[in-house]
């Protein structure tokens, strides 16, 4: 006994030690020290960091695809046609190497893809970047859920800690708020090091709830990635529903030959997989195995004829809904994306222009990694209006580096107004015609514009180029009968010079000048118009953004008679494209005379983006919003002294809608709504 007694004091202390952290400190002292510790890692990490791009890893992925209820309507959602139509189970697997082009960006360069889904289509595609969350980040993925290892976002969240024997921390989270950009679980954490080792979250985002499971690297910036991946989702909509499972593994050993790239061999892809099928993932193959073989012997008695029209429908089927895309010619330097065939989800209203329809067209094809050829066709259709809207910009980019380009545009404008013209014709005959019936103001526009882009610096460009404008009138007979031209024409050279004070990451201020030159290429006027316009957007922590813009522009050295007001920077946008598009920049309940009434105008815009603002926080419905917005969008121009609307937009899953309130010169002027469908947009 005596000779041990030395040894008992040292256990003591040893355990004296060992539970320092729930002694010696006050649990609310530890727990923060700990947990900055977790919110700061990424930022010690990187510190060191090296640059990623270029670096490579290959990737295993497994998918499953069940489908538990489904209707016709599943037909309406893009990538589900094969579902909607087909099995309703299905299994797939892919083998691919990814490039990384940034700490979370990657591309794929080759790939072994093998499924039971018809022509291994791509099925779920939103679900995929599901698998790599960023924890660190502000954001788990994209401008989508707050991420609560985030210490901007902790105010977000409540937090327990419990503190394990083995120098490791599970940390429990959930929501202060039941919302769609937040998520809850848990993440066992290295205590001494704040790594996070292996974290489980629960959420729900764009009709999709899913359960994440990962696994990250050890050190360095592979600590900040996840080395494997498990995901359960769940997908409803309109008395449909599926669940899908993921497994992905990084970081595997086994790099593809360039004679694999494109490969559907299951049995070399068995010789890859890192981990065997499940009895149940064997038996979706097996019957896979056994369709085929009987529709393999049926096809070879159906005419061919017959079997390349169901292949059409079958194409079609695929991408009527869904965005469509494809790669081809040589190394698949060319690509082309196109809106869905039909999708009367991608309708918009807003007061001005009603209900209007978009489809959007991108064909590019790359010469080098700097040079590229692109042809970006807009169209629209307003139905208030009852007009078609289109714009074709040509590009051809010489120096992508240096935001070189030369691009060749042509377009129908914004139905017009020329009151000078009007009042020209009223004081010539005051008495004759009774001008109220008649739209002697009106004028159909078509231009063409020619224009060449050179960053001069990071912190400036020059632009230059010409706009030619073929101004027609809506009313001929009433020029006509008053021995007026219906067409006027206008020829224009123009420079821009944009200036960025600290660069790209900052504020843009641009001047614009531009003067029409009479008599030349068929012109029959004359202006001189000078525009002024700076812009900031600022991105704020927790996904806040502050957007502001600020202009004016006038008009001198005008024709006597005959003349446009027509500004660059302010004007009615026919072809707004959503949440993301232009809603903050434009003037929602303004009449489109305003914008050709003044020789002057002066305009401020401001808008401020938050998630969990306002409505967020209304039981039930405050669920599914996304993010809130509140616009304030003013105006001075000849007779409005001023003009300003106060906004407060929202958008979710389903649809995104603001709601306006107009005065004109202190008094109210208006109430309006601005409206889009933003259903699978995401997708």
């Amino acid at each position: 006994m005596k000779g041990n007694w030395y040894k008992k004091i040292i256990y003591t202390v040893l355990g004296m030690i060992l539970f320092i952290p729930s002694t010696v400190f006050s649990r609310d002292q530890l727990d923060t020290v700990f947990m900055n510790r977790m919110f700061r890692y990424a930022a010690e990490v990187n510190k060191g960091l090296k640059n990623l791009n270029g670096t490579q890893t290959n990737a295993y992925l497994k998918y499953r695809i069940k489908t538990d209820k489904r209707n016709f309507t599943l037909f309406c959602v893009p990538t589900m046609y094969a579902i909607a139509r087909g099995n309703r189970d299905y299994l797939g697997e892919i083998y691919t190497t990814l490039k990384y082009k940034g700490h979370y960006e990657y591309e794929e360069l080759d790939n072994i893809n093998i499924g039971t889904i018809p022509h291994n289509q791509k099925t779920f595609p939103t679900l995929l970047h599901y698998l790599t969350p960023t924890l660190y980040e502000n954001t788990l993925y994209k401008d989508q859920i707050l991420s609560p290892f985030n210490d901007a976002n902790h105010k977000f969240y409540k937090y327990k800690v419990t503190f394990l024997i083995n120098g490791r921390a599970k940390v429990s989270y959930k929501p202060r708020i039941y919302n769609t950009q937040l998520v809850h679980g848990w993440a066992l954490v290295d205590y001494w090091t704040g790594r996070v080792i292996s974290a489980e979250m629960d959420g729900e985002y764009d009709m999709i709830s899913f359960e994440l499971n990962v696994e990250m690297g050890n050190d360095g910036y592979q600590s900040l990635m996840p080395i494997k991946s498990n995901i359960h989702a769940k997908f409803r909509f309109l008395g449909n529903k599926l669940q899908t499972w993921l497994t992905c593994y990084f970081r595997q050993p086994i790099k593809l030959p360039d004679k694999m790239s494109g490969s559907n061999n299951r049995t070399v892809l068995s010789i890859l997989r890192p981990e065997p099928l499940s009895n149940a993932e064997k038996a979706i193959y097996h019957h896979y195995d056994s369709i085929k073989a009987v529709n393999d012997t049926i096809n070879k008695k159906v005419p061919k004829h017959k079997s390349l029209y169901q292949k059409m429908w079958d194409n079609i089927g695929d991408n009527i809904v869904g965005r469509l895309g494809a790669n081809f010619g040589d190394k698949n330097k060319a690509s082309v994306r196109t809106s869905p065939l039909f999708n009367p989800l991608y309708m918009s209203y807003s007061p001005s222009r009603g209900i209007t329809y978009r489809y959007d067209i991108d064909f590019q094809f790359d010469f080098t990694d700097n040079r590229y050829f692109a042809i970006n066709p807009s169209t629209g259709y307003s139905f208030k209006l009852k007009q078609f809207f289109f714009e074709v910009p040509v590009t051809m980019v010489y120096n992508e580096r240096r935001h070189a380009f030369v691009k060749f545009t042509i377009g129908n404008g914004n139905r017009i107004s020329n009151s000078s013209i009007l009042d020209e014709i009223k004081q010539e005959k005051p008495d004759t015609i009774n001008f109220d019936k008649m739209h002697l103001d009106r004028f159909k526009d078509m231009y063409m514009k020619l224009e060449n882009n050179f960053d001069i610096s990071n912190y400036f460009t020059l632009n230059a180029g010409f706009v030619f404008h073929r101004r027609s009138a809506v009313d001929k007979i009433g020029f006509e009968q008053n021995g007026r031209p219906t067409v006027y024409k206008s020829f224009a050279p123009n420079i821009k010079v944009i200036y960025r004070p600290i660069g790209w990451n900052g504020p843009v201020i641009t001047a614009d000048y531009e003067r029409c030159i009479d008599k030349m290429l068929g012109s029959d006027m004359k202006y001189e118009k000078y525009e002024f316009d700076a812009v900031m957007k600022k991105d704020f922590e927790r996904m806040c953004v502050l957007s502001m813009r600020l202009g004016g522009g006038f008009y001198t050295n005008k024709s006597n008679k005959t003349y446009f007001l027509d500004y660059s920077n302010f004007r009615q946008n026919n072809l707004v494209g959503g949440w993301n598009d232009e809603w903050t920049g434009d003037f929602q309940l303004l009449n489109s005379d305003w914008y050709n009434a003044s020789d002057y105008y002066v305009r401020g815009n401001f808008t401020y983006e938050k998630p969990l603002l306002i409505a967020t926080w209304i039981p039930i419905i405050g669920h599914y919003i996304e993010k809130e917005r509140l616009y304030v969008n003013a105006l001075m121009v000849t007779h409005l002294h001023p003009y300003i609307e106060y906004g407060y937009g929202l958008t979710n899953r389903f649809f995104s809608i603001a709601a306006f309130i107009g005065t004109m010169n202190g008094k109210y002027d208006g109430f309006g709504c601005q409206f889009t469908f933003e259903l699978f947009n995401k997708w």
